[in-house]
C-alpha cells in the first residue's frame, strides 16, 4: 500500500524531469519520507521505482505521440 504513494510520486518526479517542469515541487523532500518509512523494506523501494518508471514511460509515449486522428 504504502509503495503506490511513493511510486506516483517518483512517476511524477521522473515526468517533471522529463518535461522541464519547474515550480514549487516538493518531490524531494515527499520521496525522502518513504525512504524512511520503507527502510526496512527497500525490495519495495525499488518495487516502487521499477512501477514508476512503467507509469512515467507510459504517459510519456502517450504525451509524444501526439494528438489521436478522430474517424470521420
Amino acid at each position: 500500500m504504502c509503495g503506490r504513494g511513493v511510486g506516483r510520486e517518483l512517476c511524477a518526479a521522473f515526468l517533471c524531469s522529463e518535461f522541464s517542469i519547474d515550480g514549487d515541487l516538493r518531490h524531494a523532500g515527499y520521496i525522502q519520507t518513504w525512504i524512511g518509512l520503507l527502510k526496512d523494506d527497500s525490495r519495495a523501494f525499488f518495487t516502487a521505482c521499477n512501477k514508476a518508471q512503467a507509469a512515467a514511460d507510459y504517459l510519456r509515449g502517450l504525451a509524444l505521440a501526439g494528438p489521436p486522428t478522430v474517424a470521420a
